[in-house]
């Protein structure tokens, strides 16, 4: 006689439990993960409006004229950062956190000036320097 054979509740049981514990493992490398892809955005935006606010002060000669013609803040194309202009002498473009991205602990903010220097800083305002690696 054939006895039909099927998975215990303790086989079950186990199995539920090492997938939970896996899930907690993998589930926040995962967050990091996507928060980084997600700097791609704003870094990638920054230097866009980097280059339009020096091609527009070339014929301006006015920061701050420029900022009126760009319709700043600018957001991102995919809408994780805020991009606003800073200083009107020397000007120093601002990559703020919004939305889903505002939760990213480490690169709240990014941000380069006209000499091409890149600066980050983590949710306190510390610098944060490895957010441009």
């Amino acid at each position: 006689m054939n006895k039909i054979r099927g998975f215990s509740l303790l086989e079950v049981l186990i199995t539920l439990a090492i997938i939970a514990i896996l899930a907690t493992i993998a589930y926040p490398s995962y967050l990091a993960q996507t928060q980084k892809s997600y700097r791609t955005d704003g870094k990638l935006a920054l230097l866009d409006t980097q280059a339009q606010l020096e091609r527009c002060y070339v014929e301006l000669f006015s920061f701050e004229a420029c900022e009126k013609r760009l319709n700043m803040p600018i957001i991102s194309p995919k809408g994780f950062y805020r991009i606003s202009l800073d200083n009107h002498e020397n000007y120093i473009l601002i990559a703020t956190a919004i939305e889903r991205q505002a939760n990213d602990q480490h690169c709240a903010e990014l941000s380069v000036n006209q000499l091409g220097e890149y600066y980050a800083k983590d949710a306190q305002g510390k610098d944060h320097p490895l957010c441009w690696d």
